[in-house]
């Protein structure tokens, strides 16, 4: 009996030695990995970049570059938009000037109060032409400048009229300018029209 706890110890003993002597587990892989690339992190936000700095002025220049490119086309698809419809525009053209016409030749109040009273249909049919041209007003260069003359022929410019027959001239004066300047304008534009096509 006393050999056989003399062996219980001895084994006791030895096991407790080999536990002390086993190595210490070390760190995984991926610890390993999270390790090395915390290491890295400052000194590759240390590397200078290759990009150059952005200059402003250099691209405020090539914004409005592309700003006056983004015009020009407009312009050129107003342009060829309205030359396919030139014989559309003469019309309402030449209904403007007459119109304007029969305010300036009529001499009596009476005249021009009749005239205005028949603005509204006489001039249904041109309002339908303008529409037709150009449904969404969005096409052509020039039908604001019809609608801003038709309205001024259907109450400012007969009214201006009729002052004037009272010696009150100031007013039709000034709107005799703005229509002068809008039919220009249309005619300048509608001539430069007829040629976009032949560069």
């Amino acid at each position: 009996m006393p050999r056989l706890w003399l062996c219980i110890v001895l084994g006791v003993g030895a096991l407790a030695a080999c536990n002390q002597r086993r190595p210490t587990p070390g760190p995984t892989p991926s610890a390993l990995a999270s390790v090395a690339a915390a290491d890295r992190a400052p000194a590759l936000s240390s590397v200078p970049s290759d990009r150059l700095p952005e200059d402003p002025d250099a691209g405020a220049r090539a914004l409005a570059q592309w700003h006056e490119h983004l015009v020009e086309e407009e312009r050129e698809r107003k342009a060829v938009f309205d030359r396919h419809r030139m014989k559309e525009h003469r019309q309402v053209l030449a209904f403007l000037r007459e119109a304007r016409g029969r305010y300036d030749r009529a001499t009596t109040e009476g005249k021009l109060r009749a005239l205005q009273a028949d603005f509204p249909r006489a001039s249904a049919a041109t309002r339908a032409l303008i529409q037709k041209l150009d449904p969404w007003h969005n096409s052509s260069a020039v039908v604001d400048d019809y609608q801003a003359l038709l309205d001024t022929l259907t109450d400012g410019y007969p009214a201006s009229r009729l002052r004037a027959l009272s010696g009150s001239k100031e007013e039709q004066d000034r709107l005799r300018g703005e229509i002068d300047a809008r039919l220009q304008k249309i005619t300048d534009w509608l001539a430069a029209a007829e040629e976009v096509e032949q560069h």
